[in-house]
């Protein structure tokens, strides 16, 4: 064991009180000892533990006790920043890759990453990037480097450049900021850049903004719903309009190549019953439900701490992640994973669309307005 490790479960009790919730972290003081457990952005287990460790062999001197000590402060220094980070409202979007192009002369701050991800969590994460290019490091073999934007390319299009090697990454969001955004409504996007655009509907508004949506189905009536519309290519985001089109999950794969999605958002309501709304968080607990939604794997993602409840959300779906099936997401491996039992408690509450098992949204029944639906950004 590390001795942050130690440090964070000294505590021979088990039992622990959450006092402080964030998208990106969450921190817990035991009643007994107040033992600290944070569980941040990796840069905690990339950073801070690794050089715990390495003091450790040092402990038993003078030099080492007392440069323990000041790992201490710089631990709780970076905790502060981390929490402060987590807190601050997730200000990604449906981002739109421009491959081979980059903003420049608009570049605040340059960093090494391993991946985009990285990259894009870097952005959201300063209140000032808009966006960001991303291209590889070419003295160092796997990683990237990562140029956080403090403009965007409608901001400044003369700054836009082809730029081989390199992308641009843009936003949903950047529009809204950007003072083009219409609000809620029709928006067109050519996720392909190759002059065929499609019609589709963004959420401008909840949460910040930037959701667009991918799935949506909605009962008309109670006494006959109408059967569910499948789509096997992204382009059925355009079909919003019909109230009955889900994608498979290859669907979700096309369009998440397309516009590198890092967040999923479910909302269903029963008319007369409960509302199941939650959202992703961001951090790679959240981007592993995105990437098992989206087909980058089969691996079920763990549930709790996957998510965050929205406000209207009353759900016990919601309420009792630790009761989902082996505690994570899905049921199976297969094309109907957004719609059939994404979520579900067995022999209990579920989120399902299926003409054999029932259109169900943490309850049974159905009445005219319920309605289902996915978003991204």
């Amino acid at each position: 064991m590390s001795t942050v490790s130690a440090l964070l479960s000294s505590s021979g009790r088990k039992k622990a009180v959450r006092i402080f919730k964030t998208p990106g972290a969450s921190l817990r003081i035991d009643e007994a000892a107040a033992s600290l457990e944070c569980v941040a952005p990796p840069v905690l287990k990339k950073v801070i533990i690794p050089y715990f460790d390495a003091l450790t062999a040092h402990k038993n001197s003078m030099a080492g006790a007392c440069l323990i000590r000041f790992a201490i402060v710089i631990l709780t220094f970076f905790l502060i920043i981390l929490l402060a980070v987590a807190t601050t409202d997730f200000c990604g979007s449906v981002f739109e890759t421009q491959v081979d192009h980059a903003l420049v002369g608009q570049v605040m701050s340059t960093v090494t990453v391993l991946d985009r991800f990285e990259c894009h969590l870097k952005c959201i994460g300063n209140n000032i990037c808009k966006s960001f290019n991303v291209r590889l490091d070419g003295s160092n073999a796997g990683q990237r480097i990562c140029e956080l934007n403090n403009k965007t390319r409608q901001m400044k299009p003369g700054d836009f450049k082809w730029k081989k090697g390199s992308t641009y990454f843009g936003s949903l969001q950047d529009i809204r900021d950007s003072g083009d955004s219409k609000g809620d409504g029709e928006y067109w996007i050519d996720p392909e850049k190759n002059g065929n655009p499609l019609k589709v509907f963004c959420d401008m508004t909840t949460d910040g903004g930037g959701w667009l949506l991918v799935s949506k189905y909605v009962i008309d009536s109670s006494s006959s719903a109408s059967k569910l519309s499948v789509e096997t290519s992204y382009r059925g985001v355009g079909s919003y309009h019909n109230n009955k089109t889900f994608l498979t999950k290859s669907a979700m794969n096309e369009l998440w190549t397309h516009l590198y999605f890092t967040q999923l958002r479910f909302y269903c309501n029963k008319q007369q019953g409960r509302t199941f709304h939650v959202t992703t968080v961001a951090n790679s607990t959240g981007e592993a439900v995105v990437q098992y939604f989206s087909s980058q794997t089969d691996d079920r993602p763990v549930a709790c701490g996957s998510f965050f409840r929205m406000e209207n959300d009353n759900s016990r779906l919601a309420g009792a992640c630790y009761k989902w099936e082996n505690g994570k997401w899905g049921w199976r491996s297969g094309e109907d994973r957004l719609y059939l039992r994404a979520a579900y408690i067995p022999n209990g509450c579920k989120w399902v669309l299926s003409d054999k098992y029932g259109n169900k949204c943490d309850t049974g029944g159905v009445s005219a307005g319920d309605f289902w639906k996915v978003f991204v950004r």
